[in-house]
């Protein structure tokens, strides 16, 4: 046996370890899949793929949604302790079991993202090791329940999964309690020779106050939390994802009443996070771009230029959300080319400041259309002048290995929901859609100049929050489709998700259901050559735990 095979095998039996080394038992109900559906797929919205079923698991008196030992595993302290999950030094996190050792097998062709006339990047991302952070004690807790069943297929995909690298979220706590989350997570990443992608997600008014609600109280209080995040990276190398939708959504766009929050004291923010961020030569800052069926190009170019992209390494794509690799590569690479187009004083200056002259995926493209897309790929080829783009960008694709779901499936027997539902459906596709897969693995081998990587930043698994007709998420017509067991009071319905039947878990919550449709559904499919049913007797490395929990979406 390999160096290679050896050390994979026994990192993968280490998982499998851990899985079944979890005190008590934990029961994950196994979703009852109804009649087959062959659907194809607002701010969070667009076109897609996939095979999406509804699915009803039993619904629990308790009204949380879960099954009592999902409930249980995702409230309790995990009991005993459990050793971190290793990277051993010299190898190459691209080819652990579970992940492609390349990126670029994108599935589709862009029009754009390989020709770009952007440079390559120099950044920490350049030919980094990738951390993987260590497992979440649900997944472990799934993993193991898997095994007793006998499901030893779906089991190691769990595993294969959780040994991908994934981003660290920091939701919150003092800036003493998020410099040492850091400083642990920079300790555990040097012990990997890796480098950690970090989410920072404590912006004041974060989420406009909805499913994800909380953050900062004011902007001195942020701004020292962000100086804590910086402090604690150090001299070290580290990614830093700062505020997704801080951009997408700005407080002006917010609806929620008695909302303090400004546009002003936003910009602010966010300047600061890059400017503390940024001054450690080795820690690459990326803002909030939104993805390719929300923002405009134009808009979300000036508002990245506002929030001070020109001194960060660039913009995130599509965090938490499933669009396709190559509409996101287009879009990313249209908002770089719109930002240069628009800061280019040649011609007596008549770009200058112009970011709404800029082509996008909704002219003269037509976003639900991908074949005219290179039409605005050919209206920044006629208009860009000498201005060359300079502004890189990373993509998301934990989720959106299938694209997302756009709920026409519905409309048909035997759900028969009304077109006034699904178009709702639609509208809030964003949030736990069922039929999800996960998508390219990450590397920073991505073939397009511009864009640095492809990372799993929203943490597979995780809710996106309780997906209700009571947050706007869902819409049903109970008259036309229902099951035994499901709400029959207009209370319950508000806060039922018909898609999945059941109360969704909270937001960051593990969705053992979403997890394994997640891994089922991946696109590349995930590999689990090398990973062991069983452990290896005498598993262990003699640490204390170091489990990463349950972080925001």
């Amino acid at each position: 046996m390999s160096k290679f095979k050896w050390r994979s095998g026994f990192i993968a039996t280490g998982i499998t370890a851990l899985a079944l080394g979890v005190a008590g038992p934990v029961s994950f109900a196994a979703a009852t899949p109804l009649p087959p559906v062959n659907p194809h797929h607002g701010p969070h919205q667009g076109p897609g793929l996939g095979n999406f079923p509804i699915q009803t698991p039993p619904v629990p008196s308790s009204g949380t949604g879960s099954s009592s030992g999902a409930a249980s595993c995702n409230n309790a302290p995990a009991t005993p302790p459990l050793p971190p999950i290793f990277h051993f030094p010299g190898l190459p996190h691209a080819n652990l079991p579970g992940m492609s050792s390349s990126g670029t097998a994108s599935s589709g062709t862009s029009s754009s993202g390989t020709s770009s006339s952007g440079t390559a990047s120099t950044h920490v991302l350049g030919n980094a090791n990738l951390f993987v952070p260590p497992a979440q004690p649900c997944a472990l807790a799934q993993t193991r329940q898997l095994l007793r069943q006998g499901d030893v297929k779906d089991a190691k995909l769990i595993t294969a999964m959780e040994m991908t690298p994934q981003a660290v979220w920091l939701t919150g706590g003092t800036p003493a309690q998020v410099e040492t989350q850091v400083r642990t997570t920079m300790f555990e990443a040097a012990l990997q020779k890796s480098v950690p992608v970090f989410v920072a997600y404590d912006i004041p008014g974060r989420d406009c106050a909805q499913y994800s609600a909380g953050g900062a109280l004011t902007e001195t209080a942020y701004d020292a939390w962000i100086s804590a995040v910086a402090a604690g990276i150090g001299q070290g190398k580290a990614v830093v994802l700062l505020e997704p939708d801080s951009l997408g959504l700005l407080p002006s766009t917010c609806s929620a009443s008695n909302y303090p929050f400004t546009d002003t004291e936003r910009y602010a923010e966010l300047n600061y996070g890059v400017n503390v961020l940024e001054q450690d030569p080795q820690t690459s800052v990326y803002l909030d771009g939104t993805h390719s069926a929300w923002l405009g190009v134009g808009q979300i170019a000036q508002e990245l230029v506002e929030a001070g992209v020109q001194k960060a390494q660039g913009f995130f794509l599509n965090v938490s959300n499933y669009q396709p690799t190559p509409q996101l590569i287009d879009y990313g690479t249209w908002i770089s080319d719109c930002i240069a187009f628009a800061n280019d004083p040649e011609q007596g200056g008549w770009r200058l400041g112009h970011y709404n002259y800029c082509a996008s995926q909704y002219y003269p493209a037509t976003a639900s259309n991908f074949s005219t897309w290179s039409l605005s790929t050919a209206w920044y080829a006629a208009n860009m002048g000498t201005a060359v783009a300079t502004t890189h960008f990373v993509i998301d694709t934990s989720r959106n290995g299938q694209g997302p779901n756009d709920m026409s499936a519905y409309a048909n027997s035997p759900y028969n929901q009304p077109a006034s539902v699904v178009s709702s459906l639609a509208s809030g596709n964003w949030c736990n859609p069922p039929g999800a897969g996960l998508g390219l693995a990450p590397t920073t081998d991505t073939g397009v100049p511009l864009l640095d990587a492809y990372l799993w930043v929203k943490t597979p698994g995780q809710s996106d929050g309780q997906c209700d007709s009571a947050g706007g998420a869902r819409a049903w017509d109970y008259n036309d489709y229902t099951q035994p067991g499901w709400p029959t009071t207009s209370s319950g319905q508000a806060a039922f998700d018909p898609l999945w039947g059941m109360v969704d878990p909270a937001a960051g919550a593990w969705f053992p259901q979403q997890a394994l449709q997640l891994v089922q559904n991946a696109s590349p499919a995930l590999s689990t050559k090398g990973i062991p049913p069983m452990p290896m007797p005498g598993f262990g490395f003699g640490r204390g735990p170091l489990l990463r929990g349950s972080l925001r979406h």
